[in-house]
């Protein structure tokens, strides 16, 4: 949302933009070239639209909540990786179309 003026200081209207969501995953190296290994010609972007579905307890331990990502794809394949680094964490940024928040 954002205010729209005109003469004077104050907003005379408010627009509403398109609305728009991002999502990443970050994954172990080895899991990332699982994921490659499947998709058709080794290429992770080529894997069809895929839900994610985000699931943890509320901070008393008590209320499972769940969102869905919806319409995933990934958008590349890409790590750094430096010299001494113990582990490889490979972060896909997604492209999704909207997520459904349980309230």
């Amino acid at each position: 949302k954002e205010n729209n003026f005109g003469a004077g200081g104050m907003p005379v209207s408010r627009g509403v933009g398109n609305y728009t969501a991002k999502a990443s995953i970050t994954l172990y190296a080895e899991e990332s070239q699982k994921l490659a290994d499947v998709a058709p010609e080794g290429d992770i972007t080529l894997i069809p639209i895929f839900d994610v579905l985000v699931t943890f307890l509320d901070a008393t331990g008590t209320i499972l909540t769940t969102h869905i990502i919806k319409n995933c794809e990934f958008m590349g394949n890409k790590r750094e990786v430096k010299q001494g680094d113990k582990k490889i964490e490979v972060q896909h940024d997604l492209i999704v179309s909207h997520i459904l928040w349980k309230n």
